[in-house]
């Protein structure tokens, strides 16, 4: 996965592992799953999810503005190493990330979930300081981490997880583009 901020990194998804798709219909099959995410429809909806092998991320992620509670983060970069996150910086509100997560145990800071956006009514928005990216957008791509055991993965927080949404991302499956600056070329 690429974007124009300077993302740069790859993983690998987990054999077996579910594919979640949020389609905004839980069927009568589903609603009997024991799979919270099979029974599971959020509105407005559009999205397909999975947990990534926890181990495999490696790379750079660069996101150019985030939303955290003390307000806007720009610039943030870090890198994954093995599936960690490490390196984290962000030119502006660099600690609300890091002192977020401080509280917390677990695998808190590995590579939790992957998901791309399918709605092509959700728009991101930006009004003066604050940044609305929603993650079920047409072409957004959202990078997770934190616990994933919702989608059949491994990392178990005593928390949830932390997210990025990415514009205008280039996204390759086994070699084959099907995201190209945030558009579908399937």
């Amino acid at each position: 996965m690429t974007n124009p901020d300077g993302t740069d990194f790859t993983f690998a998804m987990a054999p077996g592992r579910m594919i979640v798709v949020d389609d905004g219909i839980v069927t009568p099959e589903e609603a009997k799953s024991p799979v919270l995410f099979e029974r599971w429809a959020s509105l407005p909806t559009g999205s397909i999810s999975f947990a990534p092998l926890e181990n495999s991320a490696n790379g750079k992620v660069a996101v150019s503005k985030d939303n955290c509670r003390d307000g806007m983060i720009k610039d943030t970069r870090f890198n994954f190493k093995n599936g960690k996150l490490e390196n984290y910086t962000a030119a502006t509100n660099s600690k609300c990330f890091p002192d977020g997560i401080a509280p917390y145990t677990g695998q808190k800071d590995m590579i939790g979930s992957f998901s791309i956006g399918l709605n092509p009514e959700l728009r991101a928005m930006v009004a003066g300081e604050q940044n609305y990216i929603p993650t079920s957008g047409e072409g957004i791509v959202f990078v997770g981490i934190g616990d994933n055991t919702l989608y059949g993965g491994r990392n178990l927080t005593n928390w949830g997880g932390w997210g990025w949404a990415l514009t205008n991302a280039t996204v390759a499956v086994d070699g084959k583009v099907i995201l190209k600056d945030g558009k579908f070329v399937l």
